[in-house]
């Protein structure tokens, strides 16, 4: 059976959409396209309830990953992606909408949405609509010698300096280098802390079943069992021996060495509010570089661990709060490239 191109699956799923159906068939057709949005480790921990002409998006909390998301943070982050795309999504189709973030008394509803009247899509939200079909699964390395222009960068700055997100991109060697470091270094931390907790929880006795009262909450484990093990590894940072010396260097050239760029998505607060802000900017961004083949890596783990989080906005001087970190370049190859369809969801990316 042939595969459909990703130009034929965008316009046979835009021929779906029902013109003479009503507010809630229309809504339901645009969130096709919400959840296609990039999710943390394909998670997609949104839930979206239409009723009465409005949707609902709701946080999915059983999505969370423990040891490294006790927050919530990156959750959010995701479903602000989800709602971008939507807002993209309606544009295309000649709609506006209203969007109220984070309305107070409920913490898992993270936005109410609404059409608000017709608004035609400039030419570039409908270069961005297109490019939610553009997105490859690349496991091959950025191209060596094929850099992401200069101006492009620049667009995608302006794009994310706005009163809520700011973007950090690593020009200088420097700048590069530090990034480069603490990504090594918060990846073999990770990876050691997760052989730790493996161990202990091999050499531990049988869990003793808890009555339903005694449970605790998911971020009461994650500070107790999950931090604990990452926090011990870097806490002897200066006494790593020479081995794991050799492998944080291997890691960092192989993240410098290409013409692929190292860029900081941050926010200005560190809230509910500015994570689902980050996510919207972060969706943004993504597609303004799919429209012209630029992909992207996710490399969080300095942001994901508070003492590298904190090293980054001190050895960077970072206006604000790092949320996203991205390896920006172009695929060696296309060979392996997937085609998007309806019901497929993007990869992970953080």
């Amino acid at each position: 059976m042939a595969t459909l191109s990703n130009t034929q699956v965008c316009l046979q799923m835009e021929e779906g959409f029902p013109t003479d159906g009503s507010t809630d068939d229309k809504l339901k057709f645009l969130i096709q396209y919400a959840i296609l949005a990039p999710s943390v480790r394909n998670s997609q921990p949104w839930n979206f309830r239409v009723e009465d002409g409005v949707i609902r998006l709701h946080l999915d909390r059983s999505r969370a990953r423990r040891t490294t998301d006790p927050e919530l943070r990156e959750l959010i982050i995701s479903c602000g992606a989800a709602l971008q795309h939507l807002c993209v999504a309606a544009r295309r189709f000649g709609f506006n909408l209203e969007v109220e973030t984070l309305p107070e008394g409920k913490p898992s509803l993270l936005a109410i949405v609404r059409l608000d009247g017709k608004k035609k899509a400039t030419e570039d939200e409908t270069i961005m609509f297109y490019a939610i079909h553009k997105w490859l699964n690349v496991p091959q390395p950025f191209r060596a010698k094929k850099k992401v222009p200069d101006a492009l960068l620049d667009e995608l700055s302006r794009m994310a300096n706005t009163d809520n997100t700011w973007l950090h991109v690593a020009r200088e060697s420097a700048g590069r280098d530090t990034i480069a470091g603490l990504i090594a270094e918060g990846d073999l931390a990770q990876k050691k802390g997760e052989e730790e907790r493996k161990q202990q929880a091999a050499a531990a006795p049988a869990p003793i079943k808890r009555r339903k009262q005694d449970k605790r909450s998911i971020l009461q484990i994650d500070v107790a069992e999950g931090a604990g093990h990452i926090a011990s590894y870097i806490q002897s940072f200066f006494k790593r021996p020479v081995g794991e010396s050799k492998i944080i260097a291997r890691s960092k050239k192989s993240l410098t060495d290409s013409e692929a760029v190292l860029v900081i998505l941050g926010t200005h607060e560190n809230s509910p509010a500015s994570w689902l802000a980050a996510g919207q900017t972060l969706a943004a961004i993504l597609l303004r570089g799919l429209a012209v083949g630029v992909r992207a890596s996710f490399l969080n783990q300095p942001v994901q661990l508070p003492e590298l989080r904190n090293k980054l906005i001190e050895d960077l001087d970072l206006p604000g709060y790092p949320q996203v970190l991205l390896h920006l370049g172009y695929p060696e190859s296309a060979q392996n490239a997937r085609s998007a369809s309806p019901d497929q969801v993007r990869e992970e990316f953080i």
